[in-house]
């Protein structure tokens, strides 16, 4: 089980647009391994909303220093999300603090797995996770990098590899319809064993 922000380069791209500059939201996002793509695992024409996402959900931690919690909403008209973020239980909901009200986040399904998808507005380019919702609990995996970094260079498909250790940066360069099929041929993208989890607070979709 994964905790934590990651050490990455998107970090400095986020940190300034995170609720309350948490920076929790990044270790969901960066445990797709500061890896981004030109364009979607799957397109938003294809988004469907996930009724059991909504809600709001905190993080499991041994740690008694701080509480972060995750309320998820949909949109009133278009099948994605608003995330907020916030590590106060007594927050009171404002709609001008949502992470994603200038980055689209919409969900999907492949082959039976769910993922989240990211649309980072400043440079149009997304991030993806896989999670799984059971028993109250929700979980975000991480995304084994290599299996990427080997097939660029390997010239399986189109990328870039920037950098090197904590600095890399991956960008892939691949239509949608390539990289479904790349995933349909890689089911061990993401690592069952690595991943952030969260409980869920409530209920009742808010």
């Amino acid at each position: 089980m994964t905790t934590g922000a990651l050490a990455c380069p998107f970090l400095g791209k986020m940190k300034n647009r995170l609720c309350f500059n948490s920076i929790f939201i990044l270790a969901i996002f960066l445990l797709s391994g500061c890896i981004s793509f030109k364009n979607p695992i799957i397109n938003y024409s294809d988004a469907v909303i996930d009724e059991s996402l909504l809600g709001l959900w905190k993080e499991s931690t041994d740690s008694n220093e701080y509480e972060d919690y995750i309320l998820i909403l949909k949109d009133d008209n278009n099948p994605k999300y608003k995330f907020i973020i916030f590590n106060n239980k007594d927050y009171k909901y404002d709609e001008n603090d949502y992470i994603s009200k200038s980055n689209l986040i919409y969900s999907g399904i492949l082959e039976n797995k769910k993922y989240i998808v990211l649309n980072y507005e400043k440079d149009n380019s997304y991030f993806f996770l896989e999670y799984e919702i059971s028993n109250d609990t929700l979980r975000f995996f991480t995304m084994d990098t290599s299996l990427f970094e080997n097939a660029i260079n390997e010239k399986k498909i189109k990328g870039n590899i920037i950098g090197n250790g904590i600095n890399k940066e991956i960008f892939i360069n691949e239509n949608t319809d390539s990289l479904q099929d790349f995933i349909k041929k890689n089911e061990n993208i993401f690592d069952e064993n690595e991943y952030i989890e969260y409980k869920r607070q409530i209920k009742e979709n808010i």
